[in-house]
């Protein structure tokens, strides 16, 4: 129950508000389920939690770019920030970056934008892209799009 009650109250929370409630997902589980048949079946909730919120990453940046894009279309340059997207009715909300609990990273540059998440660094790196999501160092860059190192 423990257990149950645990992953209710973490699950909707962001990877930075776990990292500035010092929350580690998976040792507290570690140290909750110790002895308990149930810690073999869920030794990766920690990892599906991240990949909840990559994904929602995605999704929301996904939503601005085409955005963004259909902006430029129409008024044949790119918004200055995020918020002319919501006050013109493009976006309905800002897009959020789950590494940071702030909007992700727009920046305009000249005739094109740049749109990045903090990644799982929690710093925000310029937009240095990182296709690791800054494990170590870097931002998650979604547009302009990035090219694989391994491609």
């Amino acid at each position: 129950d423990e257990l149950f009650v645990f992953f209710n109250e973490v699950f909707p929370k962001t990877p930075a508000q776990l990292k500035n409630e010092n929350i580690d997902i998976a040792s507290k589980i570690a140290v909750m389920a110790q002895d308990n048949i149930l810690y073999i079946y869920i030794p990766s909730i920690d990892k599906i939690h991240l990949i909840l919120h990559k994904n929602k990453a995605v999704q929301d940046a996904l939503t601005a770019t085409l955005a963004a894009l259909s902006y430029e279309k129409v008024n044949h340059s790119f918004p200055e920030n995020l918020e002319v997207l919501v006050s013109e009715g493009y976006l309905d909300r800002m897009p959020m970056d789950p590494f940071s609990d702030h909007p992700l990273i727009y920046k305009k540059e000249n005739d094109n934008f740049l749109l990045y998440s903090l990644g799982m660094d929690f710093d925000d790196d310029g937009g240095c892209h990182d296709e690791n999501w800054g494990k170590t160092d870097g931002d998650y860059v979604f547009w302009p799009v990035q090219i694989n190192s391994t491609q």
